[in-house]
């Protein structure tokens, strides 16, 4: 069966914000979202079209996050680091500081978008390809 490309919309980002707020951003930020289905597309053969366009729009909102202030990431690093003493899970990396950080946190995403879209299939959070892909 063929696969087809959806289009990611900005009420699709909207849809994902509290109460449906709509931010000027929207737009870029549906923008990137496509731009990251597209580059992971031929990879996530395993995933569905719906499946991927969410883990895509999830991905897009991590980077919203980072850049509006609202620390939502940075507020789940601080508290993982203190229960656990690592920046994230499944990676090495123990602080924001770390050579590593940005992409342990990369992958992390990655890894947390895809399996959250899987109905509870497995994904193995040390994947080579996630690696690669992040």
């Amino acid at each position: 069966m063929k696969r087809t490309k959806p289009t990611i919309t900005a009420g699709d980002i909207k849809k994902r914000h509290p109460r449906y707020l709509t931010c000027e951003t929207d737009r870029q930020y549906a923008e990137l979202a496509n731009d990251i289905y597209n580059i992971i597309y031929e990879e996530m053969d395993f995933m569905d079209d719906y499946e991927l366009k969410n883990a895509c729009i999830s991905l897009a909102l991590y980077f919203e996050d980072l850049h509006s202030g609202t620390h939502l990431f940075e507020t789940f690093t601080k508290l993982y680091k203190e229960m656990f003493g690592r920046y994230v899970p499944f990676y090495s990396s123990e602080s924001a500081d770390s050579p590593q950080a940005r992409l342990d946190a990369m992958k992390f995403m990655l890894w947390y978008a895809i399996a959250a879209e899987r109905n509870g299939m497995m994904l193995n959070p040390t994947n080579l390809g996630l690696a690669n892909m992040a």
